[in-house]
């Protein structure tokens, strides 16, 4: 059919090999004309957001209020009901302003809409911004991180003790206020408090998630319930006894400590299917007693908990932290420019974190450095120690697999090429660490087969992309004097001279 162009000439596409730069696209499906139009602007999450571009910025947060709802009948008379209703408050390049979830908000030519997603409160979270603090946003108020910073500092520390490293008060209160700019970071570590039984771990995930934005102290959490809470209100959640749903949560733990990932859904409706994607971004925090799953492991900022003697002898509550999430409210619509430029600028400052270490404590380092450079130091050299004990921590596995291939080669290490199969690596490792375990054989050992049966291990020549082959006894693995000395080199257990 002919496709119209702007200037109203008709061009019949089958006819013609150049099109004009500006034409329309239209389709006849049954009844109806469909004409395809270009995107013009930003469709953001509902529950805040933040755009930066060369020409400005934008940041939003939603928050949840009741009211009256006052609807006017055909003869004009006006009926106010109870409601509860959404109010998106914002900070459009230093112009400040509220609007509903179905506005749409003019920034620098681009329309900016809310995605659309349907919820009824029949009780509002307390750690939502309250519409006072809304209020004192639109009249001007102004909070700095570095006023902010001592104030809740003092309040956190009274409920909990870190008498062994006072560094990690310092941490607490940044990853605190970090969560109020997560979505400037694009990524947000998974704090894990972590120790045995009546060391604080529950003291200190409550200390940050009550003070935190949107913070949740979840019992019972589900992986659908989870997953919608997170596209509707992006909340700081906290999980407690995070061993006992771990094999629930795993995927979305793994997943949603970094911007962009979605879980997507398909939902029957009258129309048909629906495609759903919910955005899973936003801050966690939890606490265990156990040890935590690899890659789960390799996102988190650990704390490892002992135990101590708090000033205040209960546990802290929602309540005790609103006078701060007040003004981090605040401080999250006024600030997070400046906070977007301090990470840029840390960025590019040579601070020895590479990769992953980077991604995770981006959030804390760039809250630390707007505090004093004292704190920034604090926060720093924990960062560096804390990554340096996570390396010894994580690969495990690897460094005793490279110690039981190595004496697959001929010693000392020459030139050479070897084959071998899972198995053989599980009885060399046997062989090294049988008086560490109770059994006779490996087979018999249920701790041993955890880390090192033929399976597991596996995995792991997978995840060190060892060369491999379907052969008819199973898999093959194949490896070089040349892979094994870089593989010993990354893994830590040959230096780079060797």
């Amino acid at each position: 059919m002919p496709v119209k162009g702007m200037k109203d000439e008709p061009v019949e596409v089958k006819d013609t090999l150049k099109l004009p730069e500006e034409f329309v696209i239209a389709l006849k499906m049954g009844d109806a004309v469909y004409i395809a139009q270009e995107s013009d602007g930003y469709v953001t999450p509902l529950p805040g957001c933040f755009i930066k571009t060369n020409n400005g910025f934008i940041i939003s947060e939603l928050t949840i209020v009741k009211g009256m709802k006052a609807t006017k009948d055909v003869k004009g008379i006006v009926t106010e009901v109870p409601a509860t209703f959404p109010i998106i408050f914002y900070n459009k390049n230093g112009e400040r302003s509220h609007c509903s979830t179905e506005d749409n908000i003019n920034f620098n030519g681009n329309s900016i809409s809310f995605k659309k997603v349907k919820v009824r409160f029949e009780e509002i979270p307390h750690t939502l911004m309250s519409l006072d603090t809304g209020k004192r946003f639109l009249k001007g108020e102004v909070k700095e991180i570095k006023d902010i910073y001592p104030i809740l500092k003092a309040k956190q520390s009274r409920f909990i003790s870190f008498q062994w490293d006072t560094r990690l008060y310092d941490l607490l209160t940044c990853n605190t206020i970090g969560t109020y700019f997560f979505d400037v970071f694009g990524v947000f570590p998974i704090t894990w408090f972590f120790g045995v039984t009546d060391t604080g771990k529950s003291r200190g995930l409550m200390c940050l998630v009550y003070a935190a934005r949107k913070g949740i102290y979840w019992e019972d959490v589900t992986n659908p319930t989870v997953k919608r809470m997170a596209d509707f209100l992006q909340p700081t959640l906290g999980i407690d006894e995070y061993q006992d749903v771990e094999h629930i949560l795993r995927g979305h733990v793994r997943s949603c400590y970094k911007e962009g990932v979605s879980s997507p859904r398909l939902e029957e409706s009258r129309d048909g299917w629906v495609l759903r994607a919910f955005a899973i971004f936003h801050p966690t925090v939890i606490a265990s007693t156990e040890e935590i799953d690899y890659a789960s492991f390799t996102r988190t900022i650990p704390i490892k908990m002992m135990k101590g003697n708090p000033i205040e002898d209960r546990d802290p509550t929602e309540y005790d932290f609103d006078d701060n999430r007040d003004d981090l409210y605040i401080c999250r619509l006024t600030q997070a420019n400046k906070v977007y430029e301090t990470f840029q600028t840390l960025r590019k400052a040579g601070l020895g974190l590479l990769g992953r270490e980077w991604e995770i404590w981006r959030a804390p380092l760039t809250i630390a450095k707007m505090v004093s450079e004292e704190v920034f130091n604090n926060v720093l050299n924990l960062a560096r120690e804390i990554c340096s004990s996570k390396k010894e921590e994580l690969y495990v596995e690897e460094k005793d697999v490279l110690i039981a291939i190595y004496s697959l080669f001929d010693t000392p290490l020459k030139p050479k090429t070897i084959f071998f199969f899972p198995k053989e690596i599980t009885e060399k490792i046997w062989t090294e660490k049988k008086e560490e375990f109770t059994a006779n054989e490996w087979k018999d050992d249920d701790e041993f087969k955890k880390k090192y049966s033929p399976q597991n291990l596996s995995y792991v020549l997978r995840r060190m992309k060892i060369e491999s082959k379907y052969v008819t006894k199973g898999t093959r693995y194949k490896m070089t004097s040349g892979e094994y000395n870089t593989l010993a080199v990354n893994f830590g257990i040959m230096k780079s001279e060797d």
